[in-house]
């Protein structure tokens, strides 16, 4: 793919300006390419999550990201931000996981041995629905009250609210074949990451 040919991911935008550094045939690039694929099928059919103004309550969860939506997340964050502010999250993690370790050490005992192997619908029973949690934590991401890896949010954010039902909003829940496109892109590898 050319510098000036359009982006894989159907962005519109020409590849220098967007993801010059993934291959095309990569995982990262189906990843990306779902993404836009749920997003322009979401918007397409006016399907939002009516959010209240500077609501973040979704965020001050806990929650599972898949391993090739943390290298998406990371590949964002180098491309657009560089090496420095990804030390900065690193940063906030290493306390977001001590504290975990600290009041759910089960929770980090499934995370370094069972986590690994789970099918996704069994991580379910660690979702923090079902702890006490210090909601004062929220996701290192969240800055200001705002995203600042939406274009790079993972699959829980980006169907949360919109398909997925959120007790503050009591959206229905949606089922279609672009969400669950979505979720198993960023479930299995097949090829080279990047």
């Amino acid at each position: 793919m050319g510098r000036n040919e359009r982006c894989f991911c159907g962005s519109g935008r020409k590849a220098k300006k967007c993801h010059s550094d993934v291959k095309p045939n990569s995982k990262l690039a189906d990843i990306y390419v779902k993404y836009m694929q749920f997003d322009t099928m979401v918007e397409d059919e006016g399907i939002r999550a009516s959010c209240p103004r500077q609501c973040s309550i979704c965020c001050n969860d806990f929650f599972f990201i898949t391993e090739n939506e943390f290298l998406l997340i990371l590949d964002t964050i180098l491309r657009t931000k560089g090496q420095s502010v990804v030390k900065m999250y690193v940063n906030k993690a290493e306390e977001y996981q001590r504290c975990l370790g600290e009041n759910f050490p089960e929770i980090m005992e499934a995370l370094n041995t069972s986590m690994p192997t789970m099918e996704i619908w069994e991580a379910g029973q660690y979702l923090n629905d079902n702890y006490f949690w210090d909601s004062s934590l929220s996701c290192i991401f969240l800055e200001n009250g705002k995203c600042a890896i939406y274009e790079a949010r993972p699959t829980v954010c980006r169907t949360f609210g919109v398909c997925d039902t959120c007790t503050v909003i009591q959206n229905s829940a949606g089922h279609f074949k672009e969400k669950a496109e979505l979720t198993d892109t960023a479930r299995h590898i097949k090829g080279d990451i990047i």
